[in-house]
């Protein structure tokens, strides 16, 4: 302890005098190239997510809660995001969105996206078929009982135009159905209706978002891939 103590007063003189530790090298010029002592660091095109060990996995949203369905965000695309840099809502899938005047209704209207493995444009009616797995009785979505007392029907009106009818005036309802909240991951329903309820056999649903589901193992692991298209506007 004392041979520390001396050590620690003798590091805190020096910096006290100038006589600190040498400075660090400084960077390298003429066109950015690194010095010749400092090694080159390889480039890794991989994305490391981390998180505590998930109490449940599947392959149905409606029986995930937060967090255990976080590592379903690269996959389906909300229909509002967040600004990384302001955190602020910002367009999703949904190109733009209007109050109306009654303070009960709110017009979506999306933006032009792909499902993965072709299954077709992203349209209004997924976005609907999406929300209405999410208040299934069996559900344990997080979001499962927001949107049952607040939501009143969801209509459609276009390929690419929704109007979502609320009980009453919601000012957080925009942020409910954003990436800050979850619960309108949008699925492809041409999906659900060529291989049926998605499980380990089937694999899960269609997504639009930057990385695809490629395999997994219940209890074990989840791997996804790169799409071939970014699937966000804002990505």
């Amino acid at each position: 302890l004392t041979l520390v103590a001396a050590g620690v007063l003798t590091l805190l003189a020096s910096a006290c005098n100038g006589s600190a530790l040498p400075a660090s090298p400084s960077p390298a010029t003429g066109g950015g190239q690194a010095s010749s002592g400092a090694a080159a660091q390889p480039k890794v095109n991989r994305l490391v997510f981390t998180a505590g060990t998930p109490g449940r996995t599947d392959l149905d949203l409606r029986f995930l809660a937060e967090p255990y369905v976080w590592p379903w965000r690269a996959t389906y695309d909300d229909l509002v995001a967040v600004d990384a840099k302001t955190g602020k809502l910002a367009p999703g899938l949904a190109s733009s969105w209007a109050i109306e005047p009654d303070g009960t209704t709110f017009r979506v209207k999306l933006r032009d996206a792909e499902f993965h493995n072709g299954f077709g444009p992203v349209r209004a009616e997924d976005v609907k078929f999406g929300y209405e797995q999410v208040i299934l009785p069996d559900s344990v979505h997080g979001q499962q009982p927001y949107f049952r007392q607040n939501v009143k029907s969801v209509e459609v009106v276009g390929e690419k135009e929704m109007i979502w009818h609320m009980n009453k005036p919601d000012g957080i309802f925009m942020t409910a159905i954003s990436e800050y909240q979850g619960g309108v991951e949008v699925r492809s329903k041409a999906s659900y209706e060529k291989q049926g309820a998605p499980n380990w056999q089937n694999g899960p649903l269609a997504g639009s978002g930057p990385y695809r589901y490629k395999e997994g193992a219940e209890g074990q692991f989840l791997r996804f891939e790169r799409a071939n298209k970014i699937g966000r506007a804002h990505v």
